[in-house]
């Protein structure tokens, strides 16, 4: 079993994959769609330039499987915190049903 991380900074590159996930995962909500992501990642360029923070999504694979997206800001300090909490509306991770069993070894 191998997990495997990529680091994507242009989001219509998930869009595929994004939308899979939304659409066979009903314990999701309208805010973690690829739509509404796609919104705010387009429209909050002016908000991270200024407060000098990196939008990336984090695509993860098991197996070579995509199995979870983390949509994560990187500050100028170097924390990471989930891409949409402005307003503490923890906006979380998106993934496949059932939640992936990832197991590091």
């Amino acid at each position: 079993m191998a997990i495997t991380i990529e680091k994507i900074y242009w989001l219509p590159r998930l869009k595929t994959i994004w939308t899979n996930f939304y659409e066979s995962n009903s314990s999701l909500s309208i805010f973690q769609s690829y739509e509404f992501m796609f919104n705010f990642w387009n429209n909050s360029w002016i908000y991270c330039l200024t407060h000098k923070e990196i939008p990336i999504f984090y695509l993860i694979r098991n197996d070579g499987i995509p199995c979870m997206i983390a949509p994560l800001c990187k500050k100028a300090t170097g924390i990471y915190e989930i891409m949409g909490n402005k307003t503490d509306a923890n906006i979380v991770i998106l993934y496949t049903p059932p939640p992936p069993q990832l197991k590091f070894m």
